[in-house]
């Protein structure tokens, strides 16, 4: 998903015993157009990708196996997303305008 807005105050962190993990995803908004970030994962890249992201994983306390099911579950939502627009009667020059940022 193009989210072009994630700047340092759109990233929370959650205490717990062993210590801070990575919160769930908030405050996503999709920017249609540029595919660039505010924020890298990886320190050299401002263009997220899929691999990247994976190989990051242990830096937000995610072992492989909990990368991969998240990512899942984000890809799951996101395909869907054609269907939740059409569900709110987004108008279809509207769901077009978006293609580009929902893509999994």
């Amino acid at each position: 998903m193009g989210n072009r807005d994630d700047h340092l105050r759109n990233h929370g962190f959650i205490r717990e015993p062993s210590g801070w993990r990575l919160s769930p995803a908030f405050d996503m908004n999709p920017n249609p157009g540029k595919r660039e970030h505010a924020l890298t994962l990886d320190g050299m890249s401002a263009l997220p990708d899929l691999e990247t992201a994976l190989d990051t994983a242990e830096f937000y306390r995610l072992d492989d196996a909990d990368a991969r099911r998240i990512v899942a579950e984000v890809q799951d939502t996101v395909n869907t997303w054609r269907e939740e627009a059409t569900a709110l009667n987004m108008s279809r020059p509207e769901i077009q305008r978006m293609e580009s940022v929902f893509q999994a």
